[in-house]
């Protein structure tokens, strides 16, 4: 009977960690996603800034 208390609670300690261990590497992953998105974001945003403030010139000859 102890060993049977002693055993679930030993499963459930390793499985919460495992639960935990991967929903840590879910985050993380996510984060390095959105990290990627937003670099994205802003490099695009530069370039069309940059070509935002280009006049050009046509001749109306």
């Amino acid at each position: 009977m102890i060993a049977a208390i002693f055993r679930e609670l030993f499963h459930r300690i390793v499985v919460g960690k495992d639960v935990a261990m991967d929903t840590a590497k879910q985050w993380d992953s996510d984060f390095k996603y959105r990290n990627k998105q937003m670099i994205r974001g802003l490099a695009d945003r530069s370039v069309s800034h940059r070509w935002g403030n280009v006049t050009t010139w046509v001749n109306a000859s």
